[in-house]
């Protein structure tokens, strides 16, 4: 498996942002895990090669919120979220595909990419396992707490032809998770321009 962890409203855009930003280190030594310019390279990757992508079937991109993280780090201490955190990426990278790729964006978000799914029904089949993976109570120091996730989804070539309108538009998907409550996954269509 790769281990790569990595609106036009103003919840997409911080997202649109952070994948043109080349300032990033490239690895983050915590959880073993890639930061976003090798999110940059691989996206850019598949669109340079974007006919057998088609060919094989596009691939799907999610791109995944821990729901108030930041207040929960706050609450326990950062160095029993580093801990929430690799117990968490650890069950990802269980569950996701040795052909899976996914990568560490900062700020608590994440991209996954699925290759050869372009459908809903089956890219809910993913985002299900991980929302319920992510849902499944940690023990931390004798106490059970709970994580809850976002996930916004787009397709290639449905939803886009370059990295940067794929990107957006799963940040809107994300951003209409996390208006809806969060704890849940939100694929892209085009009423969101206006939805949010």
């Amino acid at each position: 498996m790769v281990r790569t962890r990595q609106r036009q409203s103003g919840h997409a855009f911080t997202l649109y942002l952070s994948l043109i930003n080349f300032n990033f280190v490239m690895s983050n030594s915590l959880l073993q895990l890639a930061n976003c310019p090798a999110a940059i390279a691989h996206l850019d990757a598949r669109f340079a090669d974007a006919a057998t992508q088609r060919a094989f079937g596009g691939f799907a991109i999610l791109l995944l919120d821990l729901d108030n993280f930041k207040s929960f780090s706050e609450e326990v201490g950062m160095l029993a979220a580093n801990s929430v955190l690799k117990t968490l990426f650890e069950r990802i990278g269980n569950a996701l595909r040795d052909t899976d790729f996914y990568a560490d964006l900062g700020g608590d978000k994440y991209l996954v990419v699925v290759p050869q799914i372009s459908d809903v029904e089956t890219v809910t089949l993913v985002t299900t396992k991980l929302i319920e993976i992510i849902a499944t109570p940690i023990s931390l120091g004798g106490i059970k707490k709970q994580i809850t996730a976002s996930i916004g989804v787009s397709f290639f070539p449905e939803h886009g032809d370059d990295r940067l309108s794929l990107v957006s538009c799963a940040g809107l998907a994300l951003a209409a998770s996390k208006h809806g409550g969060g704890n849940r996954a939100t694929v892209y269509s085009d009423s969101l321009q206006t939805a949010i």
